[in-house]
């Protein structure tokens, strides 16, 4: 057999096999990234809950949401609370629409999560009993 056959039949199996390896890659470290977000969105949601359940003033609860979350895009963050007079329970509802990384495996994630966009929406809901505060 020539030499030039070996070498592209080897530079063939080469390429069959490295573009299915760096989607399986990229797929596991934007998950990966996924939930090290969620983490972090679940930790400002308790830190949200906690500032709400002693001040209720909206602006103190959005700054705590900016300040929680320790991203350069803060306008992503989505805030809502809600006060149940029966439980006596603050809860607090936060969105934080993350950027996804990777071109390829965004595409996968965005067919089988039915994205609109390339951002990937991560919420986290924590509840705190409303405690008063005397002055």
């Amino acid at each position: 057999m020539p030499c030039g056959k070996k070498k592209s039949q080897a530079l063939l199996e080469f390429t069959i096999v490295t573009i299915p390896f760096f989607i399986l890659l990229f797929g596991v470290l934007q998950l990966a990234h996924i939930a090290i977000v969620k983490l972090i969105v679940n930790h400002a949601c308790f830190m949200v809950t906690r500032v709400a359940v002693v001040d209720d003033r909206a602006v103190n609860i959005v700054s705590e949401a900016h300040n929680a979350i320790p991203f350069k895009d803060k306008w992503n963050i989505d805030v809502n609370t809600s006060y149940s007079k029966l439980s006596g329970e603050i809860t607090v509802y936060l969105t934080y629409k993350m950027k996804l990384a990777f071109p390829i495996v965004n595409d996968l994630i965005r067919r089988y999560k039915k994205l609109s966009g390339y951002y990937y929406p991560i919420t986290s809901v924590f509840s705190l009993p409303k405690e008063e505060v005397y002055v």
